[in-house]
Order: C-alpha cells, then structure tokens, then sequence
C-alpha cells in the first residue's frame, strides 16, 4: 500500500427540499456529512468528498429531472478543477458562500460555468461591497432568516434587489416565518415549516382521516384475509384507483391487465402489499394545500428506518420502526396535535409513545431522521454509536431508501 496514498471517509449523503411560494418541490440542498463516526475522524479533502456527492446523485428524484434543481456547495477547488462539468447543467447549482475568499481565477470559471449553462446560487448574502463581481454571476441569492426580525431581514433584502434575481430565505423554522419571507418577495424556501402544523389549537382529526386510518388495522394481520382488505379498499374510490393504477404499472409486470383488486391483492402477495397499501393510503390524506413533499419523505423515511433494522438484524423491530417513520410527519400531514391522532392508530403502544413525544427506546431512531434531515452529522455520529450502527451502513441505506420511494412513486402517480 502506497504510504502518501490519502485516506478518505465515506461521505454521508442528504437532501432538504427547498419549496416555492405554492409549497411546490423545487428542488433539493445537497450535502455531505464532514465527520465519521467520531469527531476527530474528518473528511481529508474538501474535493474529494464533493465528488463523492455527485456520484451519489441518486438522491435527486427520478422524475421530471429537467426541472428539479439540486444545489451543492462546490470547493473553490472543485471549481477550478471543472468538477462541476460532471453533472447536468440544466439542474445543477453551484452555491458559494459570499464570505469565501474570490479571486480571478476562479471568477473566470464561474464565467465558463455559466456560459455552459450551469446556475449560481451565492449563499449566507449579507450585501459585502468586495462580493459585487460575485454576486453578479448569481441566479439566485440565499439569504439567512434565522433569528433576524422583519427590518433586519428586509434591509438584507434591499441590498440583493439590485442584482435583479430570485431570492431563497434559508432555516425557515415556521409559518409565520414562510409568511414573513412570502412578503418580502422571497420566492423559494429552504427550511423546517414544512413539517409543522400551521395551527394546532383545538383541531380534531376528521371522520374521514379516521376511517383511513383504521385501514391499517386490517393490513396489520400476519394472517391474510384478502375478502376484507379488497373490501375496505373498493369503499374508497381515491384508494382503490391509486391501487389498480400502481398494480398495473411497470413495477409489477403482470402479463394481464388488473381490474379486480382482490384478485390483484392475492397476485401481488399479502406481505408485499401491506407496506405499498400503507404508503397508499399515508399519501392520500394530507390537506390540498400541504406539500407534496410530505408523503415522499413519510415513506422513505419509513423504509430508512426498516433497512437499517434488517441491516443489523434487528428483524423483530424491522415492521415497528417503518410504522414510526411511516407515520411521523402526521402531526404536519393531518394539521393534528400528534397525541390526538396516535388513539386512532394500531400500533405498538411504544411506537405511538415515541411518536407523541415520550422518551423509549424507539426516540432514538426518530432522532436520527432529525439529525440527517437538519444536516448534524456530530449528533448523527453519536446517536449512531449508541444504536451500533456504522456511519457506512446508514449512509448505503438510507441511499437505498431514496431509490426505493423514488421508483414508488413513479409507478403510483
């Protein structure tokens, strides 16, 4: 082994969505993790570990590629060096981050960069006089509202208007935020409001969402009974022609085309079923006016947390902690206080604990969704030294997760 030969961490891959102004995905922020399993064990080359994310670009989403953005904060190396290049330029935004050091070298290739397509997003904008050369290649502008009350942040705004392109409010936490950032012409979002309730005061969980719910009761069964399933699915027109249409698509490659959706249940096997009807019927309730987003990251984060069990062979809790992923953005999807909706649920009395907030031996798994999702790699690496789980494996499955939900629903929209 060649002794000068560079070390280098597994680079650890997420996604945050970032939504326009009709809580539409527009695209992603892309980021690596800079830490291993301990806090010392750091990634050794900035460029490196950039590469390592755009080969790793399976968290973009399959569908509609020309039109979801995936932004990545590209070294100053790694521009200079073409890396950019690598990818397509019709949805790839190089952010840099306006304190960083600029110089002509590298404003010449951003000038290429741009020529050949590819987008700029400047990052953290606070209106530097050096920056304007910078600021001028930008496409869109990043602007940190995080603790800044509405003059502060409107000022921020003045300043970036006269570059004359879109603006994007980073660490959103709320909706009073988003509305905040919505009137002050900000036009993209990046942050946590997604995931929260707009109002939680004195709100019941419908009729409606109830009987949905109870469906999960008939596929929690090991014992099939297809006659009621098929049943209690032709009740509900959305659900049964979001089944025949996933039953019928590519995914399963009958030789007939399906009409009768027991015959369907018993073609495609109870065990199958049970999880794509759960995803089935979780993206059918949030409000129309929720992000789509929202069922998309309900089920990968149900399949995350469900491979990382069969990954460590902890098969017995394998079904328990997909239902906890499955059914932890509710709160959001629902408008609901979560304790109001957990009563409504058949799951483990733990799980539904975990999920209303009680600290047991599930929470610690939840709090490895937060920590990947919010980009904390230090908690990440501690949380997964405490459920002995390698950084390695978290980082194959929970790529593996996004191509799964990716390819779910593909087949089902």
């Amino acid at each position: 082994m060649n002794s000068h030969a560079a070390t280098y961490e597994t680079v650890f891959v997420a996604r945050q969505p970032i939504f326009d102004k009709y809580l539409e995905c527009w695209g992603y922020k892309i980021l690596y993790r800079d830490n291993a399993t301990t806090e010392t064990a750091r990634i050794t080359d900035q460029l490196d570990a950039t590469l390592r994310v755009m080969a790793n670009l399976i968290v973009c989403p399959e569908s509609s590629p020309q039109n979801v953005k995936m932004c990545i904060t590209f070294p100053h190396e790694s521009i200079l060096a073409g890396a950019p290049f690598a990818l397509p330029a019709q949805n790839t935004v190089i952010e840099i981050n306006e304190a960083d050091p600029t110089s002509r070298h590298l404003l010449d290739a951003l000038h290429e960069l741009v020529k050949n397509g590819y987008h700029v997003a400047i990052d953290d904008y606070q209106g530097r006089p050096d920056r304007e050369a910078l600021c001028s290649l930008a496409d869109w502008i990043i602007i940190d509202a995080w603790g800044k009350n509405r003059q502060t942040l409107a000022e921020t705004v003045q300043k970036a208007k006269r570059y004359e392109v879109p603006l994007m409010a980073k660490r959103i936490e709320d909706h009073v935020g988003f509305d905040t950032a919505k009137n002050l012409e900000f036009s993209l979002f990046l942050g946590y409001f997604f995931k929260k309730p707009k109002t939680l005061s004195a709100k019941k969980i419908t009729s409606s969402d109830a009987a949905r719910l109870r469906l999960f009761k008939i596929v929690r069964d090991e014992v099939p009974d297809f006659t009621a399933l098929a049943s209690a699915i032709e009740a509900d027109v959305s659900i049964s022609y979001r089944l025949l249409t996933f039953l019928n698509s590519p995914f399963f490659g009958f030789n007939q085309k399906i009409t009768s959706i027991k015959k369907a249940l018993m073609l495609a096997g109870w065990n199958q079923m049970k999880n794509w009807l759960r995803l089935i019927i979780l993206t059918d309730l949030p409000a129309p006016d929720k992000a789509k987003e929202l069922g998309r990251l309900a089920a990968q984060r149900a399949k995350f947390l469900e491979l990382l069990a069969l990954a460590k062979g902890r098969k017995g809790i394998s079904e328990n902690l997909f239902l906890l992923g499955l059914f932890s953005l509710l709160e959001a999807m629902l408008d609901t206080p979560m304790q109001s909706i957990v009563s409504h649920l058949p799951i483990d009395d733990e799980v539904k604990a975990a999920l209303a907030g009680e600290k047991n031996d599930y929470t610690a798994w939840l709090n490895i969704l937060e920590c990947i999702e919010s980009f904390d790699w230090k908690l990440l690496s501690q949380l997964s030294a405490h459920l002995d789980i390698d950084i390695e494996t978290l980082e194959k499955e929970y790529q593996e997760s996004i191509a799964w939900t990716n390819g779910f629903f593909n087949s089902t929209r």
